[in-house]
């Protein structure tokens, strides 16, 4: 599968599970199920955001930091995509 289809499918679920409603009598697999998936979705959502810093034109330095901070975040979804 490209990367492209993995990012998409992976934030209609983050999406999906964002509305996901707990019970008052949750376990604590459930909640942690529901910070896992909360979790990643702020993570798409920085990604989403520094791919479009990328786009501006930046000094150089600020440029070098934004790829280090990208090449982080997509090492962290390869990771969270193997666990699945």
């Amino acid at each position: 599968m490209s990367s492209t289809i993995n990012n998409a499918n992976l934030r209609s679920h983050v999406t999906t599970c964002q509305e996901i409603s707990l019970s008052n009598n949750r376990s604590c697999i459930d909640r942690l199920n529901a910070e896992y998936y909360y979790e990643y979705s702020r993570v798409i959502h920085l990604h989403d955001q520094i791919k479009e810093c990328l786009t501006i034109q930046h000094i150089e330095a600020i440029q070098e930091t934004l790829d280090e901070w990208l090449n982080a975040i997509n090492m962290l979804k390869k990771s969270m995509l193997t666990r699945n």
